[in-house]
């Protein structure tokens, strides 16, 4: 009988040591799926993060670039102030120049044929020698108008 009953032991035994290596197997396939899905995550995560910083790494160039042209845009403003100050010194310059020119030259034209014609009258006499006997036009009783409106008096 001790025979038997050391049988029944070992296959019992037997049966529990299947059991377990059956429940560590099991583990060992469960330990397997979490340890990929780990490694997954962690290949997942890496991805990102490379990502994550090849994106950072555009976005610092970007803000670079955005940078440069903005300041070159602030340099550009500043010509461009620079540029018109000059611009309206130079038109100042220029009014102050045909303002002057217009005061000393101050041609006048015949109200006649709107000629422009000396102050003296002498050129305008010459204008108007129109007949073919070549007799002068009584540029006494023609008027001259002043370029800026004002009539002057008879020659």
């Amino acid at each position: 009988m001790a025979v038997k009953y050391g049988r029944c032991d070992l296959v019992r035994e037997q049966d529990v040591l299947t059991h377990r290596e059956e429940y560590l197997d099991q583990r060992q396939d469960e330990l397997n799926k979490r340890a990929e899905v780990l490694n997954q995550t962690e290949k997942l995560l890496k991805e990102s993060e490379t990502r994550h910083r090849r994106l950072q790494d555009e976005q610092s160039k970007q803000f670079t670039e955005l940078q440069e042209k903005n300041h070159k845009l602030h340099e550009m403003e500043k010509q461009l102030v620079l540029e018109k100050k000059q611009l309206a010194q130079q038109m100042d310059k220029l009014a102050k120049c045909k303002l002057e020119t217009d005061n000393h030259l101050k041609q006048s034209m015949c109200l006649n044929c709107r000629i422009p014609v000396k102050e003296n009258g002498s050129t305008h006499r010459l204008h108007h020698k129109l007949n073919n006997d070549n007799t002068v036009i009584k540029t006494n009783q023609k008027r001259i108008i002043t370029m800026n409106g004002n009539k002057k008096g008879k020659l």
